[in-house]
């Protein structure tokens, strides 16, 4: 079993044929599986591992690009995955700034000199 099958139909099947339960992308030891592993377990002794801790519901992040806009009547408007964006706009030829949450940055020097 490959991955360019990812979670799809071929791994679900395979999983359930040998003993996985739940849903594809979160399986569990089945019923007919658990006496299999007690047994290598017995047999063999437990695997030497740190005790796996079960991931919480992260939230979700929001969008990692910054929303920056020059000074002119109709404002370029760029999204920038970086909060050090420095840039001058070529129509006004002011530095884009950056709003935070009501709270407005202005970068201080370019940086780019393809904006200048």
């Amino acid at each position: 079993m490959g991955c360019q099958y990812g979670h799809r139909k071929e791994f679900s099947q395979a999983a359930r044929r040998v003993g996985l339960d739940g849903r594809p992308t979160a399986t569990v030891v089945g019923d007919s599986l658990r006496p299999t592993l007690e047994q290598f377990i017995a047999q063999y002794g437990a695997y030497p591992h740190a005790a796996i801790q079960p991931r919480r519901e992260e939230k979700k992040m929001g969008s990692r690009l910054r929303l920056y806009e020059c000074q002119c009547p109709s404002p370029v408007k760029v999204r920038v995955a970086s909060d050090t964006f420095q840039a001058r706009c070529v129509h006004c030829g002011e530095l884009f700034t950056q709003s935070l949450k009501r709270k407005l940055v202005v970068a201080t020097e370019p940086f780019c000199r393809a904006f200048l």
